[in-house]
């Protein structure tokens, strides 16, 4: 049985324009996918939104313009409504007992603490490869643990996360290293307009970052996502100074492509 995990990113690794940036997934299985691609595109017929872009959402612009009948007022019941499939489609625990669904997951890093600890330990891998990394793992803990035998990987096109999993899986020295990458059947992009499960990390990461990057939280959703039961990893500077140094020579031997971070 496979695990497919779907993952988006918010902000881009610039230390002057934010202060976060994070990687948000969601992991599940054909049949939790299923029920949930099922309630997602509901909400979207019931709104008319041909997707949801958080970012063009909130600022009213794209297909959310106020051109094409959206205000304010309808985005946030839209969004209400997304946030509603995700709590409904998300493994919980209550007195119900727990519930096994999708699960979502988020890996933060402080951009400022990083450029920090970087210049104190110049080989610390980038912001991207470390959300990259961590965030896999985190999908192929929680599958390990339900059962699956195969892992398949989905990132938003255009994003600089793919390219450093896609290094990982064609170096053959890394898949010495780790026979993890053997469980991986299938990574690749794909158009965020056409996948719910894009849609929903693209929310997830949004609402973590402006959690993060602002004084209060601005919309009931929000704050309903953020609290939302979620693996999460956050790198702030004394997590990042005390990295394990034989893996990041390790990591160095394998001359793995230098790749730019996002702009």
């Amino acid at each position: 049985m496979a695990l497919k995990t779907y993952l988006d990113g918010g902000n881009t690794a610039d230390a002057q324009k934010h202060k976060v940036i994070t990687l948000a997934e969601f992991s599940g299985f054909p049949k939790d996918w299923k029920k949930f691609d099922k309630l997602w595109k509901s909400t979207l017929r019931k709104y008319h939104a041909p997707w949801l872009h958080t970012t063009d959402a909130i600022s009213l612009q794209g297909p959310f313009s106020p051109q094409k009948g959206w205000d304010s007022q309808t985005v946030e019941r839209f969004i209400e409504g997304c946030v509603s499939v995700i709590e409904k489609c998300s493994t919980r625990v209550n007195a119900a007992g727990k519930f096994y669904g999708v699960r979502p997951s988020t890996v933060t890093v402080h951009l400022k603490d990083f450029k920090q600890a970087q210049a104190e330990i110049p080989d610390l891998v980038s912001v991207e490869h470390l959300c990259a990394i961590t965030s896999t793992i985190l999908a192929m803990s929680y599958g390990a643990a339900l059962g699956a035998v195969s892992f398949e990987l989905f990132f938003d096109q255009g994003e600089p996360f793919f390219g450093h999993i896609q290094d990982r899986m064609v170096n053959r020295e890394s898949r010495r290293a780790s026979k993890i990458w053997d469980l991986v059947v299938h990574y690749g992009q794909t158009d965020m307009r056409k996948v719910p499960a894009l849609q929903a990390a693209d929310l997830l990461a949004w609402t973590v970052n402006r959690t993060w990057e602002e004084p209060a939280i601005r919309y009931d959703w929000q704050e309903r996502l953020y609290n939302l039961s979620r693996e999460s990893e956050v790198f702030d500077y004394e997590r990042l100074k005390k990295p394990i140094h034989e893996h990041i020579r390790k990591v160095k031997s394998w001359n793995l492509p230098r790749r730019r971070s996002m702009p």
